[in-house]
């Protein structure tokens, strides 16, 4: 991993107007953690906090998020996360496709940078890398994505809604699949 690279990225996004998302942002958000890590978490797009701190998960979803980790046994800290759009959507709408193909580079080059050993796609925009289906229908499977095993969970600020057992199985699950890959956190 060259943290070099990772920092470029950050450089690029500053000064990336490839969508009308630009317009909007207060900053543009690049992914941040370990830059060796084994587990890279893709996210949907940044929201208004992300937005405020220029940081990917922060704020109600990102400590829920953390709180989820922790219940596998897995530091955030010990993780690259990021997220499939860099700006965020207003209004929070979900990215246009157009958005997201202006993104899918910096994504990219993240996973050519950090090498994971396993992705967990956090959402249903995310969840698109792996699988067109809905959301309902390929939450807490395993897929492939790059030749990388990814695996799929509903976006934890969901949480609070009827869907909160799956959301919790789900990580369980993921737990597993971490466990069974033999990926050292």
């Amino acid at each position: 991993m060259s943290k070099d690279e990772l920092e470029q990225i950050a450089v690029e996004l500053k000064d990336c107007f490839a969508c009308n998302l630009s317009k909007g942002r207060k900053n543009a958000v690049a992914g941040n953690g370990d830059g060796n890590a084994k587990i890279m978490i893709v996210g949907e797009s940044p929201g208004k906090e992300e937005d405020e701190q220029g940081k990917p998960f922060v704020g109600d979803a990102g400590e829920t998020l953390d709180e989820l980790l922790a219940g596998i046994g897995i530091k955030r800290k010990d993780c690259y996360v990021t997220n499939r759009v860099k700006c965020n959507p207003l209004g929070e709408n979900k990215p246009k496709q157009k958005e997201l193909d202006a993104c899918q580079k910096y994504l990219d080059k993240e996973i050519e940078i950090i090498k994971p050993s396993v992705i967990l796609l956090v959402g249903e925009t995310a969840a698109k890398l792996a699988s067109p289906e809905k959301m309902e229908n390929i939450h807490g499977k395993e897929f492939s994505y790059k030749n990388i095993p990814a695996f799929v969970v509903y976006h934890p600020s969901g949480l609070n809604n009827k869907n909160k057992d799956e959301r919790e199985e789900d990580f369980r699950k993921f737990g597993e699949l971490v466990k069974n890959l033999e990926i050292e956190n």
